[in-house]
Parts: C-alpha cells; sequence; structure tokens
C-alpha cells in the first residue's frame, strides 16, 4: 500500500511540474516571445494582408490593441504609433486612443486634420 501511494504521490508531482501555464499575452505581443517589437507588427500586417501566418489564440487576442473585440487595421495604426514612441495605450484602457505627439498634419490637432479617426477610407479611394 505504501508503494502505490509513493507511486501516486511521485506521479502527481511529476504532473504538477509539467503543468503548462495559461499564458496571458500582454497586447501588443502578437508572437508571444515576451516583448512589443516590429516583427509584432509585421505579423500582424501579414494577417491583415492575408497572408498564411501562424498566431495562437493568445496572440490573436494580443492583436486586438484597440480592445473592441475584432483584429483590423485600427490594430495594426495604433501598434505602429506604440512603436514609433506615441503616447497610446494598447489594451482595454487604450480602447479610444488619442493621438500623441507624432504629425499633426492639419496644425490644430482636430478630428478634422488628416490621419485622425477610423480610418474608413474604402479601398477604391487608395488604389487608384
Amino acid at each position: 500500500m505504501k508503494k502505490i501511494f509513493s507511486w501516486i504521490l511521485v506521479v502527481a508531482i511529476l504532473c504538477s511540474a509539467c503543468m503548462v501555464s495559461v499564458f496571458a499575452a500582454e497586447y501588443g505581443d502578437i508572437n508571444c516571445d515576451g516583448s512589443i517589437k516590429i516583427s509584432d507588427a509585421v505579423l500582424l500586417s501579414q494577417y491583415l494582408a492575408l497572408w498564411e501566418v501562424d498566431i495562437s489564440s493568445e496572440g490573436m487576442e494580443a492583436a486586438d490593441v484597440r480592445y473592441d473585440g475584432v483584429v483590423n487595421t485600427k490594430d495594426a495604426v495604433l501598434l505602429a504609433q506604440y512603436l514609433a514612441l506615441w503616447e497610446v495605450t494598447l489594451g482595454p484602457s487604450g480602447s479610444t486612443p488619442t493621438p500623441g505627439p507624432g504629425p499633426d498634419v492639419g496644425g490644430d490637432g482636430d478630428e478634422n486634420d488628416p490621419g485622425f479617426g477610423d480610418n474608413d477610407v474604402p479601398a477604391g479611394d487608395i488604389f487608384h
């Protein structure tokens, strides 16, 4: 009986040592390597361009940097602003991004300036 209990204890200890911890990726860390770098922005761009890329479920959650429930070009823009050291926040508190110290094309920083807003421009207007 002691021998069986000892084996059960050994197996339980080994199993607990081998358990995979749940990885909660940081918003923006799309490749889940522990840091937010240009490689994350490239991976997101490839995904949005419909390339065959391998992004884990944690990576897809991390890709929703606007925290609006979808991964789209708005997330790519916010991630690029973050990497360019704009004062933006990724994740839940960054769901309504504001422009950081980047260029103010129109001069007064309001919503009428190019580059501000939700970027819903039809593809036909971009590619002639």
